[in-house]
């Protein structure tokens, strides 16, 4: 029997240089939230300039691109508080190095 999951880390990564541009995690598929990232981005180049992740995917999608999600790691209840910023921190270890 698989183990119920409830959670997942995710990256978002340039889809051509395969850099991780943004660490986040989500309660929904990732699928789903991947799009609602790209809708975000959309609709807060309507209203404000927009933080350095909805600039990014807005740049890709002026390129005819949109980011790759990969899954970093999974689980339920709350483990989603340690993973996240686990995963933050290796990727920030790695652009630093």
């Amino acid at each position: 029997m698989n183990p119920v999951v409830n959670w997942s880390v995710y990256a978002l990564k340039h889809p051509r240089t395969g850099q991780v541009c943004y660490v986040g995690w989500t309660s929904r598929s990732p699928k789903r939230r991947l799009q609602a990232h790209v809708q975000q981005a959309v609709t807060t180049r309507r209203k404000v300039r927009g933080n350095a992740k909805n600039r990014w995917v807005l740049a890709l999608l002026s390129i005819g691109m949109k980011p790759e999600m990969v899954i970093l790691e999974s689980g339920a209840d709350d483990g989603w508080k340690l993973a996240e910023p686990k995963w933050i921190a290796f990727y920030r270890q790695r652009v630093a190095a």
